[in-house]
């Protein structure tokens, strides 16, 4: 035979509630009592416990505190909206201590923080609570209650009642077992909808990236298989700033605006070879790069194959494209030190090496004459002077059977 589980009986509570309503009634009863001795004047709100009642004031202010005093109630600063009492605390500095506590953790950087409703501190009377307690009342609507145990309960049970959790049970009952005696006087809390909300109001400013678009250009002077970047992609972005609202920190409500663009995207464009390989164009129209002394030509070289000329010139001097066309690349290349190689179109390619100064980047568009670089005397180099070289398809040729 299945034995049966006991539940916690709440007649307790109940008792409380009709408890506090027959106050009520006696309270009520006092009031118009007092209304019927005297002339009828305004009216105003008297808070029994947590209950509001409508009651006429009398011609002795103090006779309404003092009826409502001799009846237990207690007088305090309470914390009100509209009217409606929420909680009541011993002092005025406790009421505010918690009304700028609880704006204090919510809180938010770059927020404009304020209560939903008007908040008041005013004199009031019923139940005073310490100011954390009603702290943890106004701001998550949980309120501590004495509950005696029937007897025979588990806390587990209680807690099934209460819809508290375990640990927090634990905390407040740390001295309760798991099977809790008749007459145990227990802390259980009751969990609501916060009393107070706070309204946070946000600004978030939000950007995006706005991708670049890549345009492909045939290109008859490169090989097929082959391309070149004539111009490099660059992302754009926008921006726009957006409303958060946020009610005790959760976010409720977004006003998004619309975007602005701040920097546009630069499309990028490559070019893609269609020469067919060993289709070789014409060579351009090559000047001489600088002028100067040839200290060493093209062709065998101290047991190899020197691929172009030397040209001895002092350091500085101007090194000019011999012909137009876009820089492939431009950077420190070890034994050519810093170097600078110019795609012609038609398989048609210049280098110049052993630099001191870089003028332009790869990708850049030159022309004839058009200054790259200084000369200089860096990488493999025996003095200052200019290497230079002309490639037709990739190869090698002498460079002084293209030059005038």
């Amino acid at each position: 035979m299945k034995s049966k589980r006991n539940k916690p009986k709440i007649h307790p509570v109940l008792i409380a509630v009709v408890a506090g309503l027959s106050a009520l009634a006696v309270v009520i009863a006092v009031f118009i009592g007092l209304a019927a001795t005297t002339e009828k004047s305004p009216e105003s709100q008297a808070v029994v416990g947590s209950m509001v009642v409508d009651a006429p004031v009398t011609d002795d202010a103090g006779s309404t505190a003092a009826k409502l005093i001799s009846l237990g109630y207690q007088k305090g600063s309470a914390i009100k909206t509209n009217g409606v009492q929420l909680a009541l605390c011993q002092s005025k500095e406790d009421a505010q201590w918690v009304v700028d506590s609880m704006l204090a953790t919510s809180v938010m950087e770059g927020a404009k923080s304020k209560f939903s409703v008007p908040v008041t501190i005013e004199d009031g009377y019923g139940h005073i609570i310490g100011k954390e307690e009603a702290l943890l009342l106004v701001s998550t609507g949980t309120v501590s209650l004495n509950y005696i145990a029937q007897g025979g309960e588990t806390a587990q049970a209680v807690c099934s009642a209460f819809f508290m959790d375990e640990a927090a049970f634990k905390t407040l009952n740390a001295a309760a077992g798991d099977t809790i005696p008749a007459g145990t006087v227990l802390k259980v809390t009751s969990n609501a909808q916060p009393l107070l909300t706070v309204h946070n109001e946000k600004e978030v400013v939000e950007e995006e990236v706005i991708p670049f678009e890549t345009k492909t250009v045939q290109d008859n002077t490169l090989f097929k298989g082959t391309s070149r970047v004539k111009q490099a992609g660059v992302n754009g972005l926008r921006r726009r700033t957006v409303i958060v609202t946020y009610h005790n920190g959760l976010e409720i409500a977004r006003d998004e605006g619309e975007y602005t663009v701040i920097t546009e995207p630069v499309q990028k464009i490559v070019n893609e070879g269609t020469r067919k390989a060993g289709d070789i164009g014409s060579a351009p129209s090559f000047r001489w790069p600088l002028t100067g002394r040839i200290s060493s030509k093209f062709g065998p070289r101290w047991g190899k194959e020197h691929q172009g000329i030397d040209i001895a010139v002092s350091e500085g001097t101007n090194v000019r494209a011999a012909a137009g066309g876009t820089v492939l690349r431009a950077f420190n290349n070890g034994g050519y030190g810093l170097f600078v190689e110019i795609d012609h179109g038609s398989g048609w390619v210049t280098r110049y090496a052993h630099n001191s100064k870089l003028l332009v980047k790869p990708g850049q568009e030159v022309v004839r004459g058009e200054v790259v670089a200084l000369s200089g005397n860096t990488g493999n180099s025996t003095g200052p002077h200019l290497h230079f070289e002309i490639r037709r398809g990739g190869t090698p040729v002498d460079p002084q059977l293209y030059l005038p």
